[in-house]
């Protein structure tokens, strides 16, 4: 009986060393995204914020009678490893009166 070579190309599969290589390659991309995840976690936890807040009537410098307006002042502070970070934000509120 004759045998018969149905490899032409003389390699049957993958080699060892190539599967290894593969390997090698998944698991680096696994690790390198489970320590995305954990920076990513890491990075919302050592930054804190404060928030606060003032209502004030608002009275007219030249004779302190109060108008009808309020000052909202917010402040927001934070802290991260880069530094500290302060906004303030102003708000003006009107309330409109009819004149009888």
């Amino acid at each position: 009986m004759k045998w018969i070579d149905t490899h032409k190309s003389g390699q049957a599969g993958f080699a060892l060393i190539e599967l290894i290589v593969c390997i090698l390659i998944f698991s680096i991309g696994i690790l390198a995204v489970a320590r995305l995840g954990v920076e990513a976690t890491r990075g919302d936890t050592i930054g804190s914020h404060v928030v606060s807040w003032n209502v004030a009537d608002m009275t007219d410098p030249a004779t302190g009678d109060p108008l009808n307006f309020k000052r909202i002042r917010v402040i927001v502070e934070s802290t991260s490893p880069g530094g500290a970070k302060k906004t303030t934000y102003d708000y003006i509120k009107g309330r409109l009166t009819e004149n009888t």
